[in-house]
Parts: C-alpha cells; sequence; structure tokens
C-alpha cells in the first residue's frame, strides 16, 4: 500500500530511484568503455607511429573546445524554439477558445458578417 501525507507520496522516491538505476545503468559502462577504448587506441597508435600520434594528441582540445561552443550554440537554439512554440500554443488554445466561444452563443453568421 502506498502512503501519502505528511511524506509526500510513495511514487516519488520510487520514479527518483529507478531513474538514478537507470542513468548508473547505462552512463558508467558506457564511460568506462570510452575512457578504455581511447587509452587503447592512443597506446597502439604510439607503438605503430608516435609522431602522428603526438600531432592527433594536440588536435583534441581544439576538438573539445568546438564540440562545447556548439553544445552551448544548440542550447541556446533549443531554448528559442521552446519560447517560439510556447507562444504559438497560446495563440492556437486562445484562438479555439474564441472560436468556442462564438459556437456556444450562436453567433457564427454575426461573426462571419463582421468579418
Amino acid at each position: 500500500m502506498i502512503t501519502s501525507g505528511i511524506f509526500g507520496s510513495g511514487h516519488k522516491g520510487i520514479g527518483h530511484t529507478d531513474a538514478i538505476y537507470s542513468g548508473i545503468s547505462d552512463n558508467i559502462p558506457m564511460v568506462l568503455f570510452i575512457i578504455t577504448y581511447l587509452i587503447v587506441n592512443i597506446a597502439v597508435c604510439i607503438y605503430i607511429q608516435w609522431d602522428v600520434t603526438l600531432v592527433m594528441c594536440s588536435v583534441i582540445p581544439l576538438l573539445i573546445i568546438s564540440r562545447i561552443l556548439f553544445s552551448k550554440w544548440f542550447e541556446k537554439t533549443m531554448d528559442e524554439e521552446m519560447v517560439l512554440q510556447n507562444k504559438i500554443s497560446n495563440l492556437v488554445n486562445e484562438t479555439f477558445s474564441c472560436i468556442r466561444t462564438v459556437i456556444s452563443f450562436a453567433a457564427q453568421k454575426q461573426t462571419i458578417n463582421k468579418y
């Protein structure tokens, strides 16, 4: 039996626990895999041709910086898009509300003649 009251709903704790477990079970093994993969690849590259590996490692900070800049730009663009979608949604809701009002008062003919 799930209780509610002073301590809140029992579903919230379960939902948060599931989200944490899902994040840990998916992300930690992936991070370990990527780090291991990177270390092995760099070791193999150093063994095969060390000078090219040094050039490659010198370019990595530039790639990281460009990725960070792109992520910030993308986040800003998504925020602007969400604001525009909210404005459009509000406009559509207001329009349908006005149409419902006209229909509820049976004033379709007067409104059509007016506009």
